[in-house]
């Protein structure tokens, strides 16, 4: 197996509250995803980001605790062709947001997405992070530091097994980066994504993206055209999104509300 650049660093656990407001998704599938995460993140992300997450369910009604990061489901879309993405509350804490009747359109399953969104929030919670690399055409490129993007369509993705025996629960996760990937100085044979589907630094997956800026403001580029085309929904940029506000100065945003 090829080497994993491990974290020298590790940081303070974070506390998310992630609280089910779909109609069409249980509490009892929240709970199991939250399990699911619970294991990726500890066993998985932690070990080569240094970052490590305790997840609680928050029953819909119930305030969230003071300090915490917030994980929401919902029904819709607040945002046009939106999955789900992750933002920052009035409050400055991070926000995510899985909107389930869009993911079960676009064949994409909701634990996938909050999966994504997860560890995006950990790995860049105020948005704005950024790796400069050189652009292929020649010049600076700067890349954001969103680690689920390259590889996020489903298929590159793994299941947890939540539960034992007769009760077992497949959860399909989102695959992630590993730093390597962020770095042009990568050491030869460095494993660039958990799946091992990359083979080098800034490579993009079928359905994957990423986004840069070569000087002329904030873009995103794609890799190959996946399979269905259903995956291509959350590449696009919706308004008031990390990704397309990105593109804005940081004084022009508008913080998001977990309505």
């Amino acid at each position: 197996m090829p080497p994993i650049i491990q974290s020298s660093v590790s940081s303070p656990e974070i506390l998310i509250a992630v609280q089910n407001q779909s109609t069409m998704y249980s509490d009892d599938k929240a709970q199991t995803c939250i399990a699911a995460l619970q294991m990726q993140v500890t066993r998985d992300f932690n070990p080569l980001w240094g970052i490590n997450s305790t997840l609680f369910f928050i029953p819909k009604g119930t305030p969230v605790p003071d300090g915490y990061w917030l994980l929401t489901f919902f029904d819709n879309a607040d945002q046009a062709n939106a999955l789900g993405y992750h933002d920052i509350q009035a409050n400055l804490l991070p926000l995510g947001k899985i909107f389930v009747a869009a993911d079960i359109a676009a064949g994409v399953s909701p634990e996938s997405t909050a999966s994504h969104e997860h560890l995006e929030m950990l790995g860049d919670s105020e948005i704005n992070l950024n790796v400069e690399t050189t652009n292929p055409q020649g010049g600076r490129r700067l890349v954001a530091y969103e680690n689920s993007d390259a590889p996020e369509s489903d298929q590159f993705g793994y299941d947890i097994t939540v539960g034992q025996g007769l009760g077992a629960v497949k959860v399909r996760v989102s695959d992630f980066c590993t730093k390597a990937w962020f770095s042009p100085q990568a050491p030869a044979g460095a494993k660039f994504d958990f799946m091992g589907h990359i083979t080098s630094a800034f490579q993009l997956l079928p359905g994957g993206y990423a986004n840069v800026d070569d000087g002329n403001g904030w873009t995103q580029i794609f890799g190959e055209k996946p399979a269905d085309p259903m995956a291509q929904y959350r590449m696009i940029a919706p308004i008031g999104s990390r990704r397309e506000r990105r593109r804005r100065g940081r004084s022009q945003w508008i913080r998001s509300v977990p309505r």
